[in-house]
């Protein structure tokens, strides 16, 4: 199994209604090295797009129109998955993945297509990073779990809202968060030890 940060970029919010024009996936090892990238933008099906959307992305309908169908994305991917990832399952990550990626995602592939790509297990950064802070107090002056708040934070530059740059801040936020989690678990062995 891989695991992978997945971002993606949308016509506006409703996942029944709007639809994907980009998609990130970025799979990292254990020592959250990047190992493999899939990136592309998604020509919508019906072009109902909420201008706000691609205010907030910055896509344009120029880059939309020459982008590759939803069809040939869907294709791309899966074909990137079983040559790059020799079919393996990807566990997904990413910033509020299970209320927004998620069901766009299982509404785009299907849901029994989405089960064959990715693991149930997922993984919100965001829920995580709020658990360890109310645990532990470790981010004393964070005040938004949001990804462009969490960059600010550990000074990591960001050009949010693109979907590739999210899942590359999303993979250094992860470094910055463990490097600080195993100092946090040195600072507990010791104190257990006295």
């Amino acid at each position: 199994m891989f695991k992978a940060i997945i971002d993606l970029e949308t016509t506006g919010l409703k996942r029944n209604f709007h639809e994907i024009i980009e998609i990130s996936c970025v799979v990292f090892n254990e020592k959250l090295e990047q190992i493999q990238t899939f990136t592309s933008l998604v020509q919508p099906y019906k072009w109902d797009i909420e201008m706000e959307a691609l205010e907030v992305n910055g896509i344009t309908i120029e880059q939309l129109k020459k982008a590759p169908t939803g069809m040939t994305v869907k294709g791309n991917f899966i074909k990137w998955r079983n040559e790059v990832l020799n079919g393996e399952l990807v566990i997904p990550y990413g910033w509020n993945y299970k209320s927004f990626d998620m069901p766009f995602l299982l509404t785009w592939f299907g849901e029994e297509n989405y089960q064959k790509i990715f693991h149930y297990r997922s993984e919100d950064i965001d829920s995580h990073l709020k658990n360890l802070n109310e645990d532990f107090d470790i981010f004393p002056d964070l005040t938004s779990y949001k990804l462009v708040e969490v960059c600010r934070y550990f000074t990591i530059p960001l050009k949010a809202h693109s979907s590739l740059p999210d899942c590359w801040a999303t993979l250094e936020v992860l470094k910055r968060v463990k490097k600080i989690t195993e100092q946090l678990k040195i600072q507990i062995r010791k104190k257990v030890k006295l």
